[in-house]
């Protein structure tokens, strides 16, 4: 990288307001003190079929299709020289038509999760950082236990807690992000699924005992600045979803077969990990704004949707 190049690199990313990140991953860089660092990503997905708990993808029968359009919302506050304060929310527009024409739908918020975070005195100097934080995921989101006959989730319905690690470096003209997170999720009872109460998905229970495994999640991204305001971004993201727990109230037996049969091809209640490659372009208007456009790739699916997301970006310091 030319030395004049680097030089705009290094002041672009480590001033205060800067805008510098891939679509998803953050890194260690901290909203700078007593500001907002807003970052909203629209995504819009057109599936065309799933995959099973193999990994073999199966195009929807004809006639079936999902639309999948949401906004997340990612807000950071400078709580002060070395610690913020994130706030992220989902909003969700589903639409899923069945082979008979009949379709379910969904509108609305996602699960909030609140994240705490603080640059640790293990850094890289000007040129990376560490930082670690706490979270905790709200379930504001309805899901597949909360459904009336007709909807669709758009939350996990459980309540989360989880450690977080972010990192950063510029290296050799790269910038180099690593987002790590790993969550214990906290199980509930439930008197219906999918739209449906347990009693007419087995005689004789009311009531389901969901005991959710832990989530994985992690994100790898690089930015290579092409010219002054333009870097070229690529992201690696994923997530891990450990086996879940199902059992009914009264005897006791395993409930998750019956769960997944009755259910729509929603497998968040399965064993299920989602691998995908984002790559896209950014324009950085100035300091504090910045605008990116890409597509996310699946390379690896395990009991999820499969296929390519369109990805709008905006990152606004203020």
């Amino acid at each position: 990288m030319p030395e004049k190049l680097k030089i705009f690199v290094l002041s672009l990313l480590f001033a205060a307001g800067t805008a510098a990140s891939p679509f998803l991953s953050g890194g260690g860089f901290l909203a700078p003190q007593g500001k907002n660092d807003l970052t909203v990503n629209l995504s819009y997905n057109q599936y065309t079929g799933s995959t099973d708990g193999n990994g073999i993808f199966s195009s929807f029968a004809p006639g079936v299709s999902r639309l999948d359009y949401s906004v997340l919302f990612d807000l950071k506050y400078g709580t002060g020289r070395e610690s913020d304060m994130e706030i992220i929310l989902p909003y969700h527009n589903l639409l899923y038509t069945a082979a008979n024409g009949s379709t379910l739908s969904a509108n609305g918020l996602g699960d909030l999760v609140v994240i705490g975070r603080s640059k640790t005195n293990v850094n890289k100097g000007q040129q990376g950082a560490l930082v670690l934080g706490l979270g905790v995921k709200a379930p504001t989101g309805k899901s597949v236990f909360q459904l009336d006959p007709g909807g669709l989730a758009t939350g996990t319905g459980t309540w989360d807690v989880g450690a977080v690690i972010n990192m950063h470096e510029l290296n050799s003209g790269f910038l180099l992000y690593t987002d790590l997170s790993w969550w214990y999720r906290f199980g509930f009872n439930a008197g219906k699924f999918n739209g449906l109460d347990i009693s007419s998905i087995k005689a004789g229970e009311t009531v389901v005992k969901y005991s959710p495994g832990t989530l994985l999640k992690y994100d790898v991204g690089a930015e290579f600045v092409m010219a002054k305001f333009l870097s070229l971004i690529g992201e690696l993201n994923g997530e891990v979803y450990y086996d879940n727990k199902a059992e009914y109230l009264n005897s006791g037996s395993d409930a998750l077969a019956d769960l997944v049969a009755r259910g729509l091809p929603d497998y968040t209640l399965q064993k299920s990990v989602k691998v995908k490659i984002i790559t896209g372009a950014k324009i950085y208007l100035n300091e504090r704004i910045a605008l990116g456009a890409g597509v996310s790739i699946p390379v690896n699916l395990v009991n999820a949707y499969g296929n390519i997301t369109w990805l709008a970006h905006l990152r606004f310091i203020f």
